[in-house]
């Protein structure tokens, strides 16, 4: 499961049940990009925070160079998400993996792709 930057993000407001269940079993990704995104931000704790979601398992993203020629095939023009997000997106399709985000833009995608990650 690869765990986007938006579920960190809320899980430190609020403890998100399937979030802690998905790391416990060992079924919780990252890639080096939610890290980055993490140690930019200014909650409580991002540099401790980052730490901790650079210590999970981590997915190979596809380079920028490669990623330019997917967008048109992934039919993200439009679709609300960023260059980052749609490196996240085509690393989830490229491993395997569904891909568990709050992000609205990311989450549609990801639902039109069938790699939403829906929690219980």
């Amino acid at each position: 499961m690869l765990v986007d930057t938006s579920v960190w993000i809320a899980h430190e407001r609020r403890p998100q049940p399937d979030l802690v269940r998905l790391v416990e079993v060992g079924r919780a990704a990252t890639v080096a990009e939610v890290v980055s995104e993490l140690r930019l931000g200014c909650g409580v704790r991002p540099l401790e925070l980052s730490d901790q979601v650079a210590a999970l398992p981590t997915l190979p993203m596809p380079d920028l160079d490669s990623i330019g020629g997917r967008m048109d095939q992934l039919a993200v023009r439009c679709a609300g998400v960023s260059l980052s997000d749609v490196r996240i997106i085509a690393t989830a399709l490229d491993s395997g993996v569904l891909l568990y985000s709050f992000d609205s833009g990311m989450t549609r995608v990801a639902g039109r792709l069938g790699i939403q990650y829906s929690a219980s």
